[in-house]
């Protein structure tokens, strides 16, 4: 059902749009700032993704379904580093299957970072089996880790 391809990293912002497009409230309360406008909210996650390229070596991948590009997962390390599907595709069947794409992808033990108030992905992740390790008042930032055996 669902297909991972290691992409390079210019191709990534195309998969971000298509990952927010149909979801205003993911850019209005799940994005870093609120945006209105899907434009913006790409351009600014891209921004950031470069910044952290910068620095540290992503690995960039489209998560396809019925081969059409529905979302995006980035990883840097042992990190979920960033990542969306698409509003249309948020499907437990999809979701299932994604999700055993990103555990199979990374170590045992993983970890994902997110803003404190982007709410849904924590309850998806925590779902899932990741489970709040540390909370950075300072930064505005929950650290979750995934401690079970990848299926």
């Amino acid at each position: 059902m669902i297909k991972i391809k290691k992409i390079r990293p210019e191709r990534v912002g195309e998969l971000i749009r298509i990952s927010y497009e149909g979801d205003a409230e993911l850019l209005r309360t799940q994005h870093v700032v609120p945006f209105d406008n899907i434009d913006n909210a790409v351009s600014m996650t891209c921004k950031q993704i470069q910044a952290m390229e910068d620095e540290e070596e992503l690995t960039y991948y489209k998560v396809l379904y019925k081969n059409n590009p529905i979302g995006y997962f980035i990883t840097m390390g042992n990190c979920l580093f960033s990542f969306g599907i698409n509003i249309a595709f948020r499907k437990k069947e999809v979701l299932t299957d994604w999700w055993a794409w990103v555990k199979r992808t990374l170590k045992e033990g993983f970890i994902c970072l997110l803003y404190t108030h982007q709410e849904r992905a924590g309850k998806f992740l925590q779902k899932n089996g990741m489970s709040v390790m540390e909370y950075n008042e300072k930064d505005n930032v929950v650290i979750l880790q995934h401690k079970n055996v990848i299926n």
